[in-house]
């Protein structure tokens, strides 16, 4: 992770399961990301202060967040 840390900072996460999110949670806090999770896991997941909800699906935001990070997802 170090080398990949070096040529690019993630400043976003996108989790589409409790899981993923749970496994994601700790990467994001380390690394001051925002980590997305769908509204669905809102109730499921113990949100810190860097998790942000997507309402409607994955498909349907992925194009803002391209634009809100002007970033690669």
């Amino acid at each position: 992770m170090n080398l990949i840390a070096q040529e690019f900072q993630p400043i976003a996460a996108i989790a589409t399961t409790p899981t993923a999110a749970n496994l994601l949670q700790p990467i994001c806090q380390t690394l001051g990301a925002t980590l997305w999770i769908p509204e669905s896991c809102q109730k499921i997941v113990n949100l810190p202060l860097n998790t942000q909800v997507y309402t409607e699906s994955l498909k349907n935001y992925l194009n803002y967040f391209a634009k809100l990070y002007s970033a690669i997802i």
